[in-house]
């Protein structure tokens, strides 16, 4: 398998928890380049796409697992490592989205962006490579692992 190949998602389905906006809509745009057939859960129904979407609030747990026996249902898929399905997890660090950016002073933010080492805050396309990875054939023998997407932050110990 060629080095591109090993990050295309083809023939994939991803189920994307709050891919309506910020983070998640970010990822679900990313995974659909790559290849994948994406379903999109959200709690708004205006701001979901007019298919492949899930409604459904996830705070409530019997919605969620309802949400998620619709998924297998219609995919035939949400089985664990032995059949092939990795959980792996992206710790963001403060990123930027269209819900928080106007909400810190900007006396924080300078501070908050002085003490990162790679000196900016995340943008949402900055936590799309990280997915696309875990969920490629690239990451098949990654699971059970937390990739820290964080400008640096926490391995500069501050």
């Amino acid at each position: 398998m060629s080095a591109p190949e090993r990050f295309r998602l083809d023939g994939k389905v991803a189920l994307v928890i709050a891919g309506t906006s910020g983070i998640g809509q970010a990822i679900d745009v990313g995974y659909r380049e790559a290849g994948a057939r994406v379903l999109v859960e959200g709690r708004t129904p205006a701001k979901l796409p007019a298919t492949d979407a899930c409604l459904c609030d996830v705070r409530d747990l019997a919605a969620l697992a309802d949400m998620v026996a619709r998924v297998i249902a219609d995919h035939g898929r949400t089985e664990w490592a032995g059949r092939g399905v990795r959980v792996n997890a992206i710790a963001p660090g403060f990123v930027l989205t269209d819900l928080n950016r106007e909400k810190m002073a900007p006396e924080r933010k300078a501070l908050a962006v002085a003490r990162r080492p790679m000196g900016r805050f995340g943008e949402t396309d900055d936590m799309v490579g990280a997915a696309i990875y875990l969920a490629s054939p690239a990451a098949q023998f990654v699971t059970g692992e937390t990739i820290r997407v964080d400008g640096g932050f926490l391995a500069a110990g501050l």
